[in-house]
């Protein structure tokens, strides 16, 4: 009974309704907490239970994620110049292999004056953005409940430049690549553990998301956690640029980067069809685009050398090379 009471007032401290008639629930706590819940014997025969997720105060940042390597300095400029040049990206792994982490760091590469849409189950996205409108399934009432899908075909009436999906797993999965492939640079995290597997998903049912419509995603990036001389780690296993398809059921695919275990570092695969997407939407010239990546590189090495962990404190610098660079106030 005491055990039963405790996750009721948990329910309510994250504003939702736990009962025998819906016996597991999701939820946030008033300090930003994950709880997930389950009430009495329906599910579980030991009965009630929880687990808290504890976040930090400020989320990691790129410099962060470089710093424990999760990330190689090559990999996290060729993502910056991803999210700002509107390429949609699809961060798959499994359970606490770093998704979130990594999709709320790379809000950091998003321009400064663009707007964005972010929408979840449960609030976990923490962005340092001025033109930021986050949105999240409210507790359900007494009247029709508001889903994942609804926020995502809303948001696209709001029109977004980048559109932030916390996670897709149901019918919002469908919602989102539509906005994909109408022009809305997308990001999200997936459950699967490598590529072809979240192709896979995607395409059989329940999803049941047409080939055609997964080609408009332009990248998947991979995430594991690892055990190494025990203790856990995160990497990036792998960097896929989806380029097309052969007609039949397969997807042409580009793999930019892959995660090598055995020295515990990651190797360029293939020249990156993004910056040859960049070179023809920009007009930039070979050599001047060259010279970008080197400047990014050291940017991010400094800040990384320099100990410039803080946010709040990477998303201004970063904003501020890229309002210096375009000229933008």
């Amino acid at each position: 009974e005491e055990l039963n009471h405790a996750v009721t007032l948990f329910a309510q401290k994250a504003g939702k309704q736990l009962s025998l008639a819906q016996p597991i629930v999701d939820g946030t706590l008033p300090d930003g907490s994950r709880i997930q819940m389950t009430y009495g014997s329906a599910v579980s025969a030991r009965g009630s239970s929880f687990t808290i997720r504890k976040f930090r105060d400020t989320p990691y940042s790129v410099i962060d994620l470089l710093k424990n390597r999760t990330f190689t300095v090559l990999e996290m400029v060729y993502l910056w110049f991803a999210v700002e040049y509107n390429h949609s990206i699809l961060i798959i792994g499994g359970t606490a292999s770093g998704k979130t982490t990594t999709l709320n760091a790379l809000s950091q590469f998003i321009p400064p004056l663009a707007k964005i849409v972010t929408i979840e189950d449960t609030r976990e996205l923490m962005l340092c953005h001025g033109n930021w409108h986050p949105t999240v399934v409210p507790p359900s009432g007494d009247g029709k409940a508001i889903t994942l899908f609804d926020l995502v075909s809303a948001a696209m009436r709001q029109r977004p430049e980048y559109l932030i999906v916390g996670e897709v797993r149901g019918e919002e999965t469908s919602a989102m690549f539509q906005a994909i492939n109408t022009g809305h640079t997308s990001l999200s995290t997936f459950h699967a553990g490598n590529f072809r597997n979240a192709v896979n998903r995607l395409q059989n049912p329940p999803l049941n998301i047409p080939r055609a419509m997964i080609e408009s995603l332009d990248i998947v990036l991979s995430q594991k956690r690892i055990l190494k001389d025990g203790a856990q780690i995160r990497r990036c296993s792998e960097i896929v640029e989806i380029t097309g398809s052969t007609g039949e059921q397969e997807l042409q695919t580009n793999t930019v980067f892959s995660y090598r275990e055995t020295d515990d570092s990651a190797v360029v695969c293939r020249d990156a069809k993004i910056y040859a997407d960049i070179l023809s939407q920009t007009g930039m010239g070979a050599d001047a685009l060259a010279a970008e990546i080197e400047r990014r590189i050291s940017l991010l090495t400094r800040m990384v050398q320099e100990d410039i962990t803080d946010f709040r404190c990477v998303s201004e610098m970063i904003d501020a090379y890229m309002t210096e660079r375009t000229g933008e106030p």
